[in-house]
């Protein structure tokens, strides 16, 4: 018997798209079928701090006694402000820098907000955009997550039907052909056919991103009904066996992940390379101070290690870098030309011209001019 598993990604912070959020976590826990929930640390955080009855679904509908239950919602992270678990844009030896400066500190803030905030540990994540590589599963085992949402698009058609290890954790290939938000029997008749074709695991999922207005071509009420009718088909289905991703990553390993250590994969581009989201808008902003900001940290470091006292730049990385990734996630969605996009491209420059004083700074320093 097949197991299916189907994923929503939240990472809006918005309270009209927090509004959203609850509405349908509302009508959800009434089905109480296992979808799984991925939020981003910031949207946890802001829906604490402002928004009553998100808080309250998710407290109520992701109870502490559901955790070891595959068959009832369940609740995962992903990075806390939406940014990439992979540095695409860098040079492969300055990836381990990009991991221990920005990777970690973002699973671990999203971690324990769920846990602080909801009272909930976190099993699973999904990274930003699906991208994932090899590389960075070493900081993923030490966060304590036991499974990754990766894109499937690089595994071929037999290849997404399996759970998969990297080290100690398990990796849960999305299939990228299944489409949801279309007919309900559409989508189910997708999953059937995998089913028949060899597939024990099947892993669907999308954004959890409507507003008020609609999104995915369908209204907010739309897209709930969908969720709720998609439940009820697979729950009627023979052969199919619907379960939280915990329940699929409990499943069995099946193989080693096959892609190579620096080989990362998406599911933002056609055939899942990560190479086309260079032309994203905010991915020349992000790659200039991300290079700009991994150039300082190593001067800073030859430095010290020469036994220059460096606290004052120390300091001035570590507030701009607080900067940067607090609105580089938001920069992925918005639109060119329009003024949030634009409101979040200054703050980005604002953080490029910080990086210039700091370099100069760094440059006196060098050669002798003063001590900080």
């Amino acid at each position: 018997m097949a197991k299916v598993g189907i994923f929503l990604f939240g990472h809006q912070k918005g309270y009209k798209e927090l509004d959203a959020y609850g509405c349908q976590l509302h009508y959800l826990q009434e089905k109480n079928a296992p979808f799984t929930f991925f939020f981003t640390g910031s949207t946890l955080d802001e829906a604490d701090r402002k928004h009553p009855l998100v808080r309250e679904k998710i407290r109520s509908m992701f109870g502490s006694g559901t955790q070891n239950n595959p068959y009832v919602p369940e609740i995962g992270i992903s990075s806390y402000n939406n940014t990439p678990i992979v540095p695409f844009s860098l040079e492969r030896g300055d990836w381990e820098m990009y991991f221990s400066d920005f990777v970690c500190p973002e699973i671990g803030q999203s971690k324990a907000v769920l846990k602080e905030r909801y009272g909930k540990d976190a099993s699973g994540f999904f990274p930003p955009g699906c991208m994932y590589a090899a590389a960075v599963n070493g900081n993923i085992e030490c966060s304590g997550i036991d499974y990754v949402v990766v894109s499937g698009k690089k595994l071929g058609s037999t290849g997404k039907g399996k759970v998969y290890r990297q080290g100690d954790t398990k990796l849960l290939p999305r299939d990228n052909e299944i489409r949801m938000w279309g007919r309900v029997t559409d989508t189910v008749d997708d999953i059937k056919r995998r089913s028949l074709t060899g597939h024990d695991v099947i892993v669907i999922g999308e954004r959890f991103d409507y507003d008020r207005n609609g999104n995915h071509g369908l209204s907010l009420s739309e897209g709930t009904a969908f969720l709720c009718k998609l439940a009820d088909e697979l729950y009627r289905a023979e052969g199919l066996e619907f379960m939280n991703l915990s329940g699929i990553a409990a499943r069995g390993v099946q193989g080693t992940y096959p892609p190579g250590k620096y080989d990362a994969s998406t599911w933002l581009s056609p055939d899942g390379d990560v190479s086309p989201i260079g032309n994203y808008q905010w991915n020349g902003l992000a790659s200039s101070f991300l290079k700009s900001y991994i150039g300082a940290r190593k001067a800073v470091e030859g430095l010290s290690s020469s036994g220059r006292v460096t606290n004052g730049i120390r300091k001035k990385l570590d507030d701009m870098k607080g900067k940067w990734l607090s609105n580089v996630g938001d920069i992925q969605n918005s639109v060119p030309g329009k003024l949030k996009g634009l409101e979040y491209s200054r703050s980005l420059d604002e953080c490029q011209h910080d990086m210039a004083i700091v370099n100069r700074e760094i440059a006196e320093l060098s050669y002798g001019a003063f001590e900080l």
